[in-house]
């Protein structure tokens, strides 16, 4: 009998050791790195660590906060048609495009509650902004996230992301809270990932706005 067990449990470590999936660990460009060297890169002012994994690997990668980019004229068009169904309003297309866009984490399943401190949605943030001129802005939240009742649904007319579109667009990777995305009438875009305040959304909206 205790020979038995002992294979059984022999087995069975086997068995678990063959499913234990490989950690990988990589930076900002997509380059694989040890785990002491991620770890030591890690700086919340201007990259986030995420996490996502497959069938065979576990991995950790390095993602800048803010990014500069452009669409090309099939995916802002894309992008366009998008937010006129969601919104079920026709943009400007001569205006920017300012975007508040809240993930879906945190989650209720892991007994965590938003910030209440986080002012990225003040009361004076719709007033300020509509005094900036040439913008439409769009308050769009992942359909995943089962804590809207804290941002504010009352004040900001939160539309669903149908279909994840922006988050495939601009954010595959989950990060707590939400990001701020802001495009040009050329198609050329900056977003910023993660926690912020709402006079970041403002000045980088003003300054953006002001640049060629």
């Amino acid at each position: 009998m205790k020979i038995v067990l002992f294979i059984s449990l022999f087995l069975f470590s086997i068995i678990g050791y063959s499913q234990k999936k490989l950690v990988k660990y990589y930076n900002e460009k997509g380059v694989e790195v040890s785990k002491s060297i991620f770890k030591k890169s890690i700086n919340y002012k201007v990259n986030l660590d995420a996490y996502f994994e497959n069938d065979t690997t576990k991995n950790y990668i390095l993602i800048p906060r803010s990014v500069v980019g452009k669409l090309n004229p099939k995916e802002f068009i894309a992008l366009k048609n998008h937010l006129n169904r969601i919104s079920r309003f026709k943009l400007d297309t001569t205006k920017f495009i300012v975007i508040n866009y809240l993930s879906s984490i945190p989650k209720k399943s892991k007994n965590t509650k938003p910030n209440p401190y986080w002012n990225a949605f003040g009361k004076e943030y719709l007033r300020k902004i509509d005094r900036i001129d040439n913008i439409q802005q769009y308050s769009i939240y992942n359909p995943e996230n089962d804590h809207l009742k804290y941002f504010h649904k009352n004040r900001f007319n939160w539309l669903a992301d149908e279909h994840d579109f922006i988050k495939n667009m601009f954010f595959p990777y989950d990060v707590m809270y939400g990001n701020f995305l802001i495009i040009r009438p050329s198609g050329v875009f900056v977003y910023y990932l993660g926690e912020h305040s709402e006079y970041q959304i403002l000045e980088t909206t003003k300054k953006f706005l002001n640049k060629d």
